[in-house]
């Protein structure tokens, strides 16, 4: 039989015995947040860390972008950062949209921020980063 639409996910767990592989596989801190064609997308609970691909415009949970893109979102408290990249090197730029109010606390100069209320809106200009990485902060709320 040849599985239709399946899938699956694992995490490495590098110097784990079997018993504490068993133990972390009773109690993951990985979060599968979504997996399709569309994005592939994961949370580390004990980290606060949010990592996306996004395959085509999307959303996953609070945020959405508006191109393919691959983002990373550290959230510490009330501060969210957030980095994105271009992964397909096309040059576009990629509207990131996140469903809470901010304020902006850095910026890289690739960044434009549109607003910060009632959400939070900036656009990432990709031209000659060659795929690298773009970096905003904001305080949410």
């Amino acid at each position: 039989m040849k599985p239709v639409d399946a899938g699956y996910a694992y995490i490495l767990l590098p110097g784990r015995s079997a018993a504490e592989t068993a133990v972390y596989a009773s109690q993951p801190d990985i979060e599968i947040l979504r997996s399709d064609g569309a994005v592939h997308a994961a949370r580390d609970n004990s980290q606060g860390i949010l990592a996306a691909n996004f395959w085509l415009a999307g959303t996953v949970e609070n945020i959405s972008v508006s191109a393919p893109a691959s983002m990373i979102v550290k959230r510490e408290g009330d501060v969210m950062a957030i980095g994105v990249s271009d992964p397909t090197q096309r040059d576009v730029p990629i509207t990131v949209t996140v469903n809470a109010s901010g304020s902006l606390i850095a910026k890289d100069s690739t960044v434009s921020v549109g607003c910060v209320s009632p959400f939070v809106r900036f656009t990432v200009d990709t031209t000659g980063s060659l795929g690298g990485t773009h970096t905003a902060a904001f305080r949410v709320f």
